[in-house]
């Protein structure tokens, strides 16, 4: 029992260190897995079109590649330190999981003192890597204009390109959705109320395509929110539903996941310093050097 109690804590523990030396939450395990050279290509893409928005020159592109190439030395040297005392903190967590589960709400001192160490430990070495990390970010917003700026702070993560009074950001397409609300309407009462779940899931299922849902509560939170704007939707004149259709359908769309606009910081860090970044400046600088050649 002892030895599939440790062997589960081993899987967690590589779990919570995967997840704090890559930056996902806990959270984003609850996510459905996406094939890992599919999430690479998209990281990909996001970065490239942020990259067209800026229109770098030649030495702004090197002097960001310096700083990227900067930026993953960093993150070695942070997971570094967790390989090398893997074994110590890896026997710490278990120790502290076994007198968890011996059912005492009191954790032996030696144990306790342990995770104390090993806690303050991270929690230092997590800090000299945001310092040094911040210190790259600042040196990023110092070599781009003001003009570039201005376009970073307004770029939208994205994979297909919206271009909005020359900004890329995600797109915002409504005609699927409006297209299903037209179709809705049509229904008599006793075929709308058999359709209306499988709508809405289908809504759901295509729109976790484009923008992945966290849980399963979020989700059944959403579907909710799908099921009483279908029927508004039905019970509205045509007049009003030609009005506001388009409204409808941008809130649907916004409940699948949380507005949080990326301060420009966290732009540079998760897109101009992610290791990516390398290869596609490299191939950029390569390119503008043949073409003067």
């Amino acid at each position: 029992m002892k030895k599939i109690t440790k062997t589960v804590s081993k899987v967690s523990i590589y779990l919570c260190v995967f997840a704090l030396l890559t930056g996902i939450s806990v959270q984003a395990f609850a996510k459905p897995l996406e094939d890992e050279n599919v999430q690479k290509i998209k990281t990909k893409i996001r970065i490239s079109n942020l990259l067209n928005t800026l229109s770098l020159s030649d030495s702004q592109m090197q002097i960001l590649l310096d700083a990227a190439h900067q930026a993953q030395e960093i993150r070695s040297q942070y997971k570094g330190t967790f390989t090398q005392h893997h074994d110590y903190i890896t026997e710490t967590y278990e120790d502290a999981l076994e007198a968890s589960q011996s059912g005492s709400l009191v954790m032996p001192e030696e144990v306790s003192t342990r995770v104390h160490r090993v806690k303050r430990a991270e929690d230092q070495q997590k800090a000299e890597a945001q310092e040094k990390s911040r210190a790259l970010i600042a040196q990023v917003e110092d070599i781009l204009e003001p003009h570039q700026m201005y376009a970073l702070e307004n770029y939208s993560p994205c994979v297909v390109p919206h271009v909005d009074n020359g900004r890329i950001g995600q797109s915002s397409d409504l005609s699927g959705f409006t297209q299903k609300f037209d179709k809705i309407r049509t229904l008599s009462n006793e075929e709308y109320e058999m359709a209306k779940d499988k709508f809405a899931d289908k809504m759901v299922e295509k729109s976790k395509t484009k923008v992945p849902i966290e849980t399963t509560v979020q989700e059944e939170e959403i579907k909710n929110r799908i099921l009483t704007n279908l029927d508004k939707i039905r019970n509205m004149s045509k007049v009003d539903f030609e009005v506001e259709k388009e409204k409808i359908a941008q809130e649907i769309k916004d409940s699948f996941h949380k507005k949080t606009k990326m301060s420009k910081g966290k732009k540079i860090r998760y897109l101009l310093l992610h290791p990516e970044v390398i290869p596609l400046l490299e191939e950029r600088l390569t390119l503008k050097q043949s073409e003067s050649n």
